[in-house]
């Protein structure tokens, strides 16, 4: 005979009509005898059901994973695996393999069981890849001008999720763990280089080094100071100012740039009256800008 169910109902009354498949016999006996008839085979079809669910696993990245499932069902079901929701290619048996795995291959995983009379699911997998951390961003060096804001940061892959420590100069930054690291209203003193280190149960990577470059703008410390002089004499104006990087300097007469007068002083051999004047220095890089208060040259 055959007998067909369906995919309703108690799963374990299915399990116990699938287990009355088999080929039957009668005995027919009385006082002279006993014959015994031809089998008779009794087949149930059945839909599938899952009677060992797929469990979780946790590997570390590059080794190998294995789930499987067990399910009954007539006539012989097969299997589909699902990653994620979609259909795994050649995934097709009771058992899938995972070899050399990677972060991106974490994730849930389910398989879909069918027969002629129907399909299910089973409950989802979830696979958890353990994997030193990667950098895949970099920090990348900047120049900015003293008091700007400044931020570091990189990107990574890692799992258990990768704890972070910003270094400049090598030295740790105290409170610099995360993938970010900002530096508010920078000065010469945050100049140098900078890395960060990331870290997790299965290892730690380094960035490459990224370069801050501080310029400061100049400030004039000590002014050039007005004099009155004999004729003949040498006379020289200085001016000492600070900024990084280097400073250009321009003397000015009367307001008129002074040729090849580019130095932080301004030397005058045998002054005359042709040199009585106003003078003054512009101090300049790339940060900025400044003029020395203007001074008096006057010769006797």
């Amino acid at each position: 005979q055959h007998i067909q169910t369906d995919s309703k109902g108690d799963s374990k009354r299915w399990i116990r009509s699938l287990a009355k498949a088999g080929n039957y016999t009668v005995a027919v006996k009385n006082s002279l005898g006993t014959v015994t008839s031809s089998p008779a085979t009794l087949t149930v079809d059945a839909a599938p059901v899952i009677t060992t669910q797929p469990a979780s696993l946790t590997v570390v990245a590059g080794g190998s994973a294995t789930f499987s499932v067990v399910a009954t069902g007539n006539p012989a079901p097969s299997y589909q695996w699902n990653f994620a929701g979609a259909a795994i290619t050649g995934a097709t048996s009771a058992s899938l393999t995972l070899s050399g795995v990677q972060l991106s291959q974490a994730g849930s995983y389910t398989v879909t069981i069918s027969n002629s009379l129907g399909s299910v699911t089973s409950k989802a997998a979830v696979l958890t890849v353990d994997a030193a951390p990667v950098i895949t961003t970099q920090p990348v060096s900047q120049t900015v001008v003293s008091g700007a804001n400044v931020t570091f940061s990189i990107t990574t892959t890692g799992y258990p999720a990768p704890t972070y420590q910003w270094y400049l100069n090598g030295a740790a930054i105290t409170g610099a763990t995360k993938a970010t690291y900002t530096i508010t209203g920078a000065k010469a003193a945050n100049a140098g280089t900078y890395t960060v280190k990331a870290s997790n149960s299965q290892g730690s990577a380094t960035s490459n080094a990224a370069t801050l470059v501080v310029n400061v703008p100049p400030a004039i410390t000590t002014q050039p100071a007005s004099q009155s002089v004999s004729a003949g004499v040498t006379v020289t104006f200085s001016v000492v100012a600070t900024g990084t990087p280097v400073l250009d300097y321009q003397w000015t007469f009367d307001g008129s740039p002074i040729s090849g007068a580019t130095s932080s002083s301004l030397v005058l051999t045998n002054v005359q009256s042709a040199n009585v004047g106003n003078y003054s220095v512009t101090v300049s890089n790339d940060a900025g800008v400044v003029t020395s208060k203007t001074v008096t040259l006057n010769v006797k």
